[in-house]
């Protein structure tokens, strides 16, 4: 889905399809991101957006907490970009576009073969994410109000503070090589046990600084720590989501500039995501 689009796939295997459609529509990837979504109730949403009535369209955006993350899996720029000046507005631009529409809605259905169990418990849990469920990290900004139609939030940072909810959104990749990660980005990140999770802070914070202090003394300042992780930052040609690992509690730390943490996650990461992550540091 990153070289054709759905349905360019199925007219080469002699398919029937839609006719084509004149119009904007969004770019060629977000087929191939949308078919990586497995949270249940997200994926939901993202049907109803196609399926439901004209005029219920712009009830059910400005009543879900998934609209600004839907329309950065889908659009992935800020409004002025494209023009839009309105969630309604972007997302009526996408169901006019009765091609990539039918494409989507069909990549969704798949994504629901794969989708998370809809019955789960979970300790620590957030309102905006699923726990082991995966995200972009606009989604997540979006979902946390760092990103919405006029501002498309913070890119290319490991960690984002919401500062109104005293939380820290730690996004961590743990396989890190010289091409894709710099010399001051090469954070030792790791995974010693399904719960027992290593990190290291961005480079330039000390224990002294604002932001080490709530890391030291999380409980005490009643702050959140949220972990984002993924393997790789890419897949081919297709950047990694990040998978949600819940919510994680500060056990000790060691050194400065970076700060060396060790935390304890809440709810233990998949068998599969351990092993995958083992491989990736080389600790397996």
């Amino acid at each position: 889905l990153t070289k054709r689009s759905w349905s360019a796939w199925k007219e080469l295997a002699k398919l029937q399809t839609v006719p084509y459609s004149e119009g904007k529509s969004p770019e060629l990837n977000s087929l191939a991101r949308a078919s990586m979504t497995n949270d249940p109730e997200y994926i939901d949403f993202l049907i109803r957006l196609i399926e439901s009535e004209e005029n219920d369209l712009e009830q059910l955006l400005v009543g879900s907490k998934y609209t600004a993350s839907a329309y950065y899996l889908l659009w992935n720029k800020k409004g002025s970009d494209l023009r839009f000046e309105s969630y309604l507005q972007a997302f009526q631009a996408l169901r006019d576009h009765s091609e990539y529409s039918c494409d989507l809605l069909e990549i969704l259905q798949y994504a629901r073969t794969r989708q998370l169990a809809t019955k789960f418990e979970t300790l620590g849990s957030v309102q905006q994410l699923r726990l082991h469920a995966n995200y972009t990290m606009r989604e997540i900004t979006a979902a946390f109000g760092k990103a919405d139609i006029v501002t498309s939030g913070p890119t290319g940072t490991g960690v984002v503070h919401i500062e109104d909810s005293k939380t820290y959104l730690h996004f961590i990749t743990f396989e890190k090589n010289e091409k894709l990660f710099s010399e001051s980005t090469m954070y030792r990140d790791y995974l010693s046990s399904r719960t027992i999770l290593h990190w290291e802070s961005q480079s330039n914070t000390s224990q002294r600084s604002p932001t080490g202090q709530n890391y030291l003394h999380q409980k005490k300042r009643g702050y959140t720590i949220l972990v984002l992780a993924r393997i790789r930052k890419t897949e081919g040609k297709l950047t990694s989501p990040f998978t949600y690992l819940g919510s994680a509690q500060f056990v000790s730390a060691h050194g400065d500039r970076p700060i060396s943490i060790t935390y304890e996650l809440d709810n233990p990461v998949p068998h599969g995501f351990f092993h995958e992550t083992k491989i990736a540091t080389g600790l397996s």
